[in-house]
């Protein structure tokens, strides 16, 4: 599961058998497309997503948001260009498998950059996104 400063019910990524209450949903993709779940994983934890959902999905009674299924079929997903969706993949990638510390917080900063990117996010809307 990759937490980059969200609650514990972040996005995850699993390549195993999962169970889930009724406040999750998964996300499900053949084999031959696996790695776009990496891509879409990026999205679901960046900053720009977190921006989005808090004005969108209504709250949960702990402040977060609620990401039901009508608000997450009108989320924007970029079409990131195949070389950004593979840096953003390999990164989800190493970033699943790094240790704590230093090395996480970097790759979390850079998967977030390339998030940006994929939305074309411009300086002034990455200033709005961080405030």
């Amino acid at each position: 599961v990759r937490t980059t400063g969200f609650a514990p019910d972040s996005s995850g990524y699993t390549e195993e058998e999962v169970y889930n209450t009724q406040i999750a949903f998964n996300l499900l993709a053949r084999p031959a497309t696996r790695e776009s779940l990496k891509c879409l994983l990026a999205i679901l934890n960046s900053r720009v997503y977190g921006w989005y959902a808090q004005r969108r999905c209504p709250p949960a009674l702990n402040g977060a948001v609620r990401p039901k299924l009508a608000y997450m079929q009108r989320l924007p997903i970029p079409t990131p260009s195949a070389d950004l969706r593979r840096e953003i993949e390999a990164h989800v990638a190493r970033r699943l498998v790094a240790n704590e510390g230093r090395e996480r917080e970097v790759l979390d900063r850079q998967i977030e950059r390339f998030v940006e990117l994929a939305y074309e996010v411009s300086s002034i809307e990455r200033a709005l996104i961080a405030s």
